[in-house]
């Protein structure tokens, strides 16, 4: 190829001026990787990632990328360097790979281990991972009572039985939860605020009934339930109907003792 390099694995030539003139297809060097390119000597300029190996070093030159950390990876966002070995090595600070997220961070690449709650994400998934409390029940509330999980993805999602909140009473009922509907005297404190809801629909409260609207209310006097009073103490209780007979009937009486003294007279 006149490059003005030879191979050993070719045929020889003798030169009777005694110099070997690349003119005349000799050469002293016998290096030469490929004999039928001009292009390929020894020293030759490479072109990376072309798959042929100019230079004769043995590989072709590949572009790899800048591995800062030193983890494996690289990233995209850095610069790329050229690797004459044909191999992007950690230790020459090179790697294949472009999805580091941190290259100022050995600890942090695809595939690390991500330690919960740091507010770091090791493992390049784009979020950190996070304690979540299980859900089993998937009403959106856990337990603090029961076991966690970690969320790869930082998010507790019901659908994968996560929960941020751990205040359910009860993980294997979808219908008891802080704030749930709440069915009055069945036993079961669905809403979580522990107690069940009266059946006489009184409000919730130490344990005791409210009062209602009527009833003796164990109290022994109508219309005063027990310990509490539904009505004003030291009100009347004549209805304003009879009041009014009261005094009519009274001015009548007057009347007819004036008309007997009239009379008299």
């Amino acid at each position: 190829d006149m490059d003005g390099f030879g191979t050993a694995t070719g045929t020889t030539t003798l030169a009777a001026d005694g110099s070997c003139d690349t003119a005349e297809m000799e050469s002293s060097e016998s290096t030469d990787c490929d004999d039928m390119a001009a292009d390929t000597f020894p020293g030759a300029s490479e072109t990376p990632d072309d798959g042929v190996d100019q230079d004769c070093s043995g590989a072709d030159t590949i572009t790899c990328f800048v591995d800062a950390d030193m983890d494996g990876f690289g990233t995209d966002e850095g610069t790329t360097t050229l690797a004459a070995d044909g191999s992007c090595d950690a230790e020459d600070m090179e790697s294949s790979d472009s999805t580091d997220c941190d290259d100022t961070a050995a600890t942090t690449f695809p595939g690390a281990t991500d330690p919960p709650d740091d507010g770091v994400d090791q493992d390049c998934s784009g979020d950190d991972a996070v304690t979540c409390f299980v859900d089993a029940d998937m009403d959106g509330f856990g337990t603090d009572e029961g076991t966690t999980t970690v969320a790869d993805d930082g998010s507790c999602d019901v659908e994968d039985m996560e929960s941020s909140d751990s205040t359910d009473c009860d993980d294997t009922s979808d219908t008891v939860f802080p704030s749930a509907p709440e069915l009055p005297g069945d036993g079961v404190d669905q809403d979580c605020d522990g107690m069940d809801l009266p059946l006489d629909g009184g409000l919730e409260g130490d344990g005791g009934v409210a009062a209602s609207d009527g009833g003796d209310g164990g109290s022994g006097t109508p219309g005063v339930s027990g310990g509490a009073c539904s009505c004003r103490v030291g009100a009347s209780s004549t209805p304003r109907t009879s009041l009014g007979w009261l005094l009519f009937a009274a001015a009548l009486v007057a009347g007819r003792l004036r008309r007997r003294r009239a009379s008299a007279r």
